[in-house]
């Protein structure tokens, strides 16, 4: 699985669930060939311990999660 990159101005982990919360600025994510980008500021991204992550609020995303064989 490709390695997520992501980037916020307010970076938070929580040890006990793994997750990383992104907010503050344009927050972004991109893994591989696949992105999403914040169309307004200060909204939120959580990536999960697995690789997932949950964006709220609206986003521009594109690409491919998986790459093909």
């Amino acid at each position: 699985k490709e390695p997520v990159e992501a980037s916020g101005a307010i970076f938070s982990y929580r040890p006990e669930s793994g997750n990383i919360l992104l907010s503050g600025g344009y927050p972004w994510v991109k893994q591989g060939s696949y992105y999403a980008r914040a169309k307004e500021p200060n909204l939120t991204l959580r990536i999960q311990k697995s690789g997932s992550f949950v964006t709220e609020g609206s986003w521009d995303m594109g690409g491919k999660l998986e790459p093909e064989p």
